[in-house]
Protein backbone atom coordinates (compact mmCIF):
# COMPACT_ATOMS: atom_id res chain seq x y z
CA UNK A 1 0.00 0.00 0.00
CA UNK A 2 0.90 3.26 -0.49
CA UNK A 3 1.41 6.38 1.72
CA UNK A 4 0.85 9.11 -0.33
CA UNK A 5 4.44 10.35 0.66
CA UNK A 6 6.39 12.26 -1.97
CA UNK A 7 9.96 13.47 -2.30
CA UNK A 8 8.93 16.87 -0.85
CA UNK A 9 7.72 15.03 2.61
CA UNK A 10 9.22 15.99 5.56
CA UNK A 11 10.47 12.69 6.00
CA UNK A 12 13.71 11.41 8.62
CA UNK A 13 15.83 8.08 6.72
CA UNK A 14 14.38 5.97 9.20
CA UNK A 15 10.26 6.85 8.16
CA UNK A 16 11.70 6.62 4.77
CA UNK A 17 12.98 3.37 4.50
CA UNK A 18 9.94 2.30 6.37
CA UNK A 19 7.68 3.73 3.86
CA UNK A 20 9.67 1.84 0.58
CA UNK A 21 9.52 -1.60 2.53
CA UNK A 22 5.30 -1.00 2.60
CA UNK A 23 5.15 0.04 -0.85
CA UNK A 24 7.12 -3.09 -1.81
CA UNK A 25 4.84 -4.84 0.27
CA UNK A 26 7.47 -6.06 2.83
CA UNK A 27 4.50 -6.60 5.67
CA UNK A 28 7.35 -7.87 8.35
CA UNK A 29 7.96 -4.36 9.14
CA UNK A 30 5.46 -2.80 11.71
CA UNK A 31 4.82 0.43 13.39
CA UNK A 32 6.23 -0.50 16.48
CA UNK A 33 9.63 -1.26 15.39
CA UNK A 34 12.73 0.51 16.78
CA UNK A 35 13.69 1.69 13.59
CA UNK A 36 10.46 3.71 13.28
CA UNK A 37 10.42 5.16 16.39
CA UNK A 38 10.78 8.51 15.33
CA UNK A 39 7.20 9.63 12.78
CA UNK A 40 7.94 13.56 12.02
CA UNK A 41 4.76 14.44 13.97
CA UNK A 42 6.07 18.27 14.23
CA UNK A 43 6.73 17.97 10.11
CA UNK A 44 7.09 21.73 8.88
CA UNK A 45 5.85 23.08 12.58
CA UNK A 46 7.63 26.15 14.39
CA UNK A 47 8.97 25.50 17.98
CA UNK A 48 9.65 27.31 20.88
CA UNK A 49 11.85 26.30 23.63
CA UNK A 50 13.50 27.89 26.64
CA UNK A 51 16.56 26.91 28.68
CA UNK A 52 17.82 24.55 25.65
CA UNK A 53 21.35 24.87 26.75
CA UNK A 54 20.86 21.46 29.21
CA UNK A 55 18.69 19.21 30.75
CA UNK A 56 14.96 18.82 30.12
CA UNK A 57 15.35 22.10 28.07
CA UNK A 58 18.32 20.42 25.84
CA UNK A 59 16.47 16.96 25.78
CA UNK A 60 13.37 18.50 24.46
CA UNK A 61 14.58 20.84 21.28
CA UNK A 62 16.29 18.40 20.02
CA UNK A 63 13.38 15.62 20.02
CA UNK A 64 11.70 18.56 18.77
CA UNK A 65 14.00 18.80 15.60
CA UNK A 66 14.01 15.12 15.55
CA UNK A 67 10.49 14.83 14.62
CA UNK A 68 10.38 17.45 12.03
CA UNK A 69 10.46 21.20 13.90
CA UNK A 70 12.34 24.06 13.34
CA UNK A 71 13.06 24.46 16.66
CA UNK A 72 14.03 28.65 18.14
CA UNK A 73 16.36 26.95 21.21
CA UNK A 74 16.72 29.74 23.69
CA UNK A 75 19.37 30.05 26.46
CA UNK A 76 22.03 32.55 27.89
CA UNK A 77 24.38 29.83 27.67
CA UNK A 78 25.20 30.65 23.73
CA UNK A 79 28.46 28.13 23.10
CA UNK A 80 26.44 25.33 24.76
CA UNK A 81 23.00 26.47 22.41
CA UNK A 82 26.07 26.13 19.21
CA UNK A 83 27.02 22.42 20.15
CA UNK A 84 22.94 21.60 20.74
CA UNK A 85 23.17 22.79 16.99
CA UNK A 86 26.05 21.37 15.76
CA UNK A 87 24.83 17.78 17.10
CA UNK A 88 20.97 18.24 15.90
CA UNK A 89 21.38 19.99 12.81
CA UNK A 90 20.07 23.10 11.06
CA UNK A 91 16.46 22.72 12.48
CA UNK A 92 17.72 24.20 15.75
CA UNK A 93 18.16 27.80 15.39
CA UNK A 94 20.25 29.40 18.76
CA UNK A 95 18.81 32.54 20.78
CA UNK A 96 20.38 34.20 23.14
CA UNK A 97 17.47 35.59 25.63
CA UNK A 98 16.81 36.34 29.04
CA UNK A 99 13.16 35.41 29.68
CA UNK A 100 13.12 38.36 32.46
CA UNK A 101 13.80 40.52 30.13
CA UNK A 102 10.43 41.61 28.61
CA UNK A 103 11.52 43.90 26.06
CA UNK A 104 14.25 41.44 25.03
CA UNK A 105 11.06 38.41 24.72
CA UNK A 106 8.95 41.33 22.68
CA UNK A 107 11.82 41.68 20.37
CA UNK A 108 12.18 38.05 19.63
CA UNK A 109 8.45 37.21 19.14
CA UNK A 110 8.73 39.80 16.78
CA UNK A 111 11.62 38.63 14.68
CA UNK A 112 9.86 35.20 14.59
CA UNK A 113 6.78 36.25 13.78
CA UNK A 114 8.71 37.62 10.38
CA UNK A 115 11.05 34.42 9.79
CA UNK A 116 7.84 31.89 10.19
CA UNK A 117 4.44 31.58 8.71
CA UNK A 118 3.32 29.72 11.77
CA UNK A 119 4.53 29.42 15.15
CA UNK A 120 3.00 26.23 16.43
CA UNK A 121 4.58 25.40 19.76
CA UNK A 122 5.74 26.60 23.23
CA UNK A 123 7.45 24.87 25.86
CA UNK A 124 8.42 27.32 28.63
CA UNK A 125 11.30 25.27 30.72
CA UNK A 126 13.33 28.04 32.50
CA UNK A 127 13.49 27.32 36.17
CA UNK A 128 15.96 27.37 39.64
CA UNK A 129 15.60 25.46 42.76
CA UNK A 130 15.75 27.47 45.85
CA UNK A 131 16.35 25.85 48.81
CA UNK A 132 15.18 26.37 52.28
CA UNK A 133 11.81 27.49 54.72
CA UNK A 134 10.41 30.31 55.18
CA UNK A 135 12.80 31.23 57.52
CA UNK A 136 15.31 31.34 54.84
CA UNK A 137 13.27 33.03 52.34
CA UNK A 138 14.69 36.77 52.69
CA UNK A 139 13.21 39.13 50.00
CA UNK A 140 15.94 38.78 47.05
CA UNK A 141 15.49 34.86 46.80
CA UNK A 142 11.45 35.64 46.90
CA UNK A 143 11.79 38.36 43.64
CA UNK A 144 14.82 36.34 42.20
CA UNK A 145 12.28 32.88 42.41
CA UNK A 146 9.09 34.32 41.44
CA UNK A 147 10.74 35.98 37.97
CA UNK A 148 12.45 33.01 37.01
CA UNK A 149 10.41 30.34 37.89
CA UNK A 150 6.84 32.01 37.23
CA UNK A 151 6.94 35.39 35.72
CA UNK A 152 9.20 34.46 32.80
CA UNK A 153 6.29 31.68 31.99
CA UNK A 154 3.75 34.43 32.06
CA UNK A 155 6.53 37.07 30.29
CA UNK A 156 6.84 34.05 27.39
CA UNK A 157 3.20 33.32 27.22
CA UNK A 158 1.72 37.38 27.13
CA UNK A 159 4.23 37.67 23.89
CA UNK A 160 3.50 34.29 22.07
CA UNK A 161 -0.16 33.67 22.13
CA UNK A 162 -1.23 36.47 20.07
CA UNK A 163 1.66 35.81 17.64
CA UNK A 164 0.67 32.12 17.57
CA UNK A 165 -3.27 33.09 17.51
CA UNK A 166 -2.58 35.98 14.51
CA UNK A 167 -0.62 33.08 12.24
CA UNK A 168 -3.59 30.40 13.06
CA UNK A 169 -6.51 31.56 14.41
CA UNK A 170 -8.68 28.68 13.70
CA UNK A 171 -5.80 25.76 13.94
CA UNK A 172 -3.87 24.23 16.60
CA UNK A 173 -1.63 25.53 18.91
CA UNK A 174 -0.08 24.19 21.87
CA UNK A 175 1.53 25.86 25.09
CA UNK A 176 3.76 23.15 27.09
CA UNK A 177 4.91 24.74 31.04
CA UNK A 178 7.29 23.09 33.17
CA UNK A 179 6.10 22.89 37.07
CA UNK A 180 7.22 20.03 38.93
CA UNK A 181 5.47 17.82 41.74
CA UNK A 182 6.87 19.42 44.70
CA UNK A 183 4.01 22.19 44.23
CA UNK A 184 0.31 21.90 44.61
CA UNK A 185 0.54 18.29 43.85
CA UNK A 186 2.76 17.09 46.88
CA UNK A 187 4.68 18.67 49.69
CA UNK A 188 8.66 18.62 49.74
CA UNK A 189 10.90 19.54 52.59
CA UNK A 190 12.54 22.93 52.27
CA UNK A 191 11.16 23.93 48.97
CA UNK A 192 9.39 26.42 50.21
CA UNK A 193 10.40 28.84 47.41
CA UNK A 194 10.01 26.24 44.98
CA UNK A 195 7.05 24.68 45.78
CA UNK A 196 4.76 28.28 45.87
CA UNK A 197 6.67 29.18 42.12
CA UNK A 198 5.64 25.66 40.61
CA UNK A 199 2.27 25.70 42.58
CA UNK A 200 1.59 29.15 40.62
CA UNK A 201 3.02 27.79 37.07
CA UNK A 202 0.30 25.27 37.61
CA UNK A 203 -2.47 27.87 38.29
CA UNK A 204 -1.51 29.73 35.85
CA UNK A 205 -1.51 27.03 33.42
CA UNK A 206 -4.77 26.41 33.88
CA UNK A 207 -6.37 29.97 33.83
CA UNK A 208 -4.41 29.67 30.57
CA UNK A 209 -5.64 26.98 29.05
CA UNK A 210 -9.44 28.15 30.12
CA UNK A 211 -9.27 31.47 28.51
CA UNK A 212 -7.76 30.12 24.87
CA UNK A 213 -9.62 26.57 24.55
CA UNK A 214 -11.78 28.68 22.28
CA UNK A 215 -8.96 29.48 20.29
CA UNK A 216 -7.46 26.61 19.20
CA UNK A 217 -5.00 26.55 22.02
CA UNK A 218 -3.93 23.03 24.19
CA UNK A 219 -2.41 24.32 27.04
CA UNK A 220 -0.62 22.36 29.97
CA UNK A 221 2.06 21.83 32.22
CA UNK A 222 4.14 18.89 32.96
CA UNK A 223 4.99 18.01 36.79
CA UNK A 224 7.97 15.65 36.87
CA UNK A 225 9.67 14.13 39.90
CA UNK A 226 13.45 14.28 40.59
CA UNK A 227 15.16 14.23 36.98
CA UNK A 228 18.80 13.94 36.23
CA UNK A 229 19.77 16.58 34.90
CA UNK A 230 23.87 18.86 34.97
CA UNK A 231 22.19 21.01 37.73
CA UNK A 232 21.42 18.08 39.83
CA UNK A 233 24.27 16.77 39.75
CA UNK A 234 26.36 19.79 40.27
CA UNK A 235 23.86 21.53 43.20
CA UNK A 236 22.25 17.98 44.83
CA UNK A 237 23.42 15.04 44.24
CA UNK A 238 27.33 15.74 44.86
CA UNK A 239 27.64 12.23 46.38
CA UNK A 240 26.34 8.89 46.02
CA UNK A 241 24.87 8.89 49.15
CA UNK A 242 22.88 11.91 48.61
CA UNK A 243 21.86 10.48 45.16
CA UNK A 244 20.51 7.63 46.79
CA UNK A 245 18.68 9.66 49.27
CA UNK A 246 17.09 11.30 45.98
CA UNK A 247 16.67 7.94 44.13
CA UNK A 248 14.75 5.90 47.17
CA UNK A 249 12.17 8.88 47.67
CA UNK A 250 10.76 8.12 44.00
CA UNK A 251 8.39 5.52 43.39
CA UNK A 252 10.27 3.84 40.37
CA UNK A 253 13.09 3.38 42.71
CA UNK A 254 15.43 6.02 40.27
CA UNK A 255 15.47 9.45 39.19
CA UNK A 256 14.04 10.34 35.61
CA UNK A 257 15.78 11.34 32.54
CA UNK A 258 15.67 14.35 30.77
CA UNK A 259 14.74 12.36 27.47
CA UNK A 260 12.30 10.78 29.82
CA UNK A 261 11.11 14.28 30.27
CA UNK A 262 11.30 15.33 26.82
CA UNK A 263 9.56 11.77 25.06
Amino acid sequence: PSLGLSSSTCLNPALARYSHRLQQKDFHTYPNSTEYEYMNRLCNKVAIVTAAAQGIGRETARRFAEEGATVYACDMQGGKLKQLKKETGDRIIPISLDVTDTEAIRLFADLVTNEQKTIDVLFNCVGLVPEGSIHVCDDEQWYESMEINTKSVHNMCKAFIPKMNMHNPHGDKCIVNMASVASSVLAAANRYMYMITKGAVIALTKSLAHDHVQLGFRINCVCPGTVDTESWRRDRATTPQLRKTFEVRQAMGRVATPKEIAD
